[in-house]
């Protein structure tokens, strides 16, 4: 693939995690004044509130794990693409080592080879 489909494939896993997790924030907080709205009163609701979200709720935790999932699995897919990008990114631009006192670059891209070849071409004359 070539580096431009790497580029546009990682932004579309990370627009996707952000957008679900920001998703399931919603769900979350509606479902939260769900509660309160459908209760007769405010202890009831807040109670109602505790007994869903409570850390022995084992059966809420994972729905929570299972639906964040596609998140998680989107933003580990942003990081691979990331990770090829920069590969391909270095491998295709030129590795250089030039001593002298004014430069001394490794990873340069195109452009800045063509600026270095003419400053050495004009001291080399």
């Amino acid at each position: 693939m070539s580096q431009k489909a790497y580029k546009i494939l990682s932004k579309i896993f990370k627009v996707f995690a952000i957008v679900w997790v920001c998703l399931f924030g919603i769900v979350i907080i509606l479902s939260i004044v769900g509660f309160f709205l459908t209760a007769p009163s405010f202890i009831a609701g807040w109670q109602k509130v505790t007994e869903v979200f409570s850390p022995f709720n084992i059966a809420n935790f994972i729905v929570i794990i299972v639906s964040l999932s596609p998140a998680l699995i989107a933003y580990k897919l942003h990081e691979y693409f990331e990770k090829k990008l920069l590969k391909k990114t270095i491998k295709n631009n030129f590795i250089l080592n030039v001593y002298s006192p004014k430069f001394r670059l490794h990873f340069i891209n195109n452009k800045e080879v063509a600026i270095l070849q003419t400053h050495l071409m004009k001291k080399s004359f």
